[in-house]
C-alpha cells in the first residue's frame, strides 16, 4: 500500500485549526469482523461517557488516544481526523492533578503515531513521532521510557528511517537496563526484540529475547508470568521463531488459568492479559487458540462496570479481533 501524505500537519492543529481534516476517501475503510465492529461501538458509547464526566483531562486524554488509535485500525480516516484534532486538544487541557509519566504528552503522541501509521498517513505520523521524542526526554521513568521507544522505532522504520530506528531502540535499551522489576524488564526487553526484528537485526532480536527470558525465574505470580510469556512468545514469533513462540503461548495460557484463582486479581489486568495471550497465539500460528482465547476476553470485558475500565475492556476485545483476523 503507497502511504499517504494528507498534508495536515499535527502541529496545525495545536495552534487551534478547527477545519476537519480529509485524511483518506472513503475506499480506504477496511472490512473489520462483525464482532469487532460491535465491541467498538460500545467502547465509542463508554467514551462520550468518559469525555462528559469529571475524570481529569490526562485520563480522558488517554481514553481518546486509544479508542482513535482502534479506529485507526478500521481505516475510517474522516473518524480518525476527529478523534486525533480532539485527542490533541485535551492532552493540552491543564489537568487538575498530577499527571503519571504514562498518561502524558510524549506516551499520548506515541499512540496516535500508531493509529495514524496504520492508516499509512506518513504526514501526521512523522509530526506525532516528532511531538512524542520531544516530550518523552522530560521523562525520567526507565521503564515507560522502555515501553514507548520500541513503538516509535517501528513507527521511524515505516517511515524509512531506518537510522532514527536504529537510535530509538538504543535508547529503549539503555531504559530497559534500568528497570528493576522482573515482569517489566522482561515485557520492556521483549518490546526491544520486536521493534529489533521489525528493522531486520535478528542477531539483536534474539539477544533481547534471549536476556527477557532470563528474567522469568524471577517471576512466581502465575498472573505476571502470563503476561511475560506471552510478550517473550509474541517476540519469538516476530522473529520468525514459530516453535518457541507457540511454546510459550501455551505457557502464558496455562500461567494465566493458574492465576485465576487469585481472589485480587484485576479484572481488567485480565482483560489485558487475554488480549496479549490471544495475540501471542495468533502471532505463533495458532489462530484456533486465539478464537478460543477471544471468547474468554469477550466474557471478562462484558463483566466490568467501571466506565474507563468498559472501554479498556471494549477496545482491546476490538483490537485483538481484528488483529487476529487481519
Amino acid at each position: 500500500m503507497t502511504r499517504r501524505t494528507s498534508g495536515f500537519w499535527v502541529g496545525v492543529v495545536l495552534l487551534g485549526l478547527t477545519a476537519m481534516p480529509v485524511l483518506a476517501a472513503p475506499d480506504q475503510q477496511r472490512a473489520i469482523p462483525p464482532e469487532a465492529g460491535e465491541a467498538l461501538r460500545n467502547a465509542l458509547l463508554t467514551l462520550e461517557q468518559i469525555k462528559g464526566s469529571t475524570l481529569d483531562s490526562y485520563w480522558k486524554a488517554d481514553a481518546m488516544a486509544l479508542a482513535m488509535r482502534t479506529e485507526a485500525r478500521t481505516g475510517n480516516a474522516e473518524a480518525v481526523g476527529a478523534m486525533m484534532r480532539d485527542t490533541l486538544v485535551m492532552i493540552q487541557t491543564p489537568s487538575t492533578a498530577p499527571v503519571p509519566a504514562a498518561f502524558s504528552a510524549g506516551p499520548l503522541y506515541a499512540i496516535l503515531a500508531q493509529g495514524m501509521d496504520d492508516l499509512r498517513d506518513a504526514s501526521n505520523t512523522r509530526g506525532l513521532v516528532n511531538l512524542s521524542s520531544q516530550e518523552l526526554v522530560k521523562i525520567p521513568d526507565p521503564a515507560v521510557l522502555a515501553n514507548v521507544y520500541p513503538y516509535l522505532a517501528q513507527i521511524a522504520f515505516d517511515l524509512g528511517d531506518a537510522d532514527g530506528a536504529r537510535s530509538m531502540i538504543g535508547v529503549a535499551n539503555q531504559s530497559a537496563a534500568k528497570v528493576k522489576a522482573s515482569r517489566e524488564k522482561t515485557s520492556a526487553l521483549a518490546l526491544v526484540a520486536m521493534a529489533d526484528a521489525k528493522i531486520g537485526d535478528a542477531a539483536a532480536a534474539a539477544a533481547a529475547i534471549q536476556a527477557a527470558r532470563g528474567e522469568l525465574p524471577g517471576i512466581t505470580d502465575p498472573a505476571d508470568r502470563a503476561i511475560a510469556q506471552a510478550i517473550i512468545g509474541r517476540a519469538e514469533a516476530a522473529n520468525h521463531n514459530g516453535p518457541a513462540a507457540r511454546t510459550l503461548a501455551r505457557g502464558a495460557a496455562t500461567d494465566y488459568d493458574a492465576g485465576t484463582a487469585k481472589a485480587d486479581r484485576s479484572m481488567l489486568q485480565a482483560v489485558k492479559t487475554l488480549g496479549l495471550i490471544a495475540l501471542a497465539q495468533a502471532e505463533s500460528g495458532d489462530k484456533t487458540a486465539a478464537r478460543t482465547t477471544i471468547k474468554a476476553l469477550r466474557h471478562t470485558a462484558e463483566s466490568l462496570t467501571n466506565p474507563f475500565e468498559q472501554l479498556i475492556g471494549w477496545l482491546t476485545l476490538a483490537d485483538t479481533i481484528i488483529q487476529v483476523e487481519r
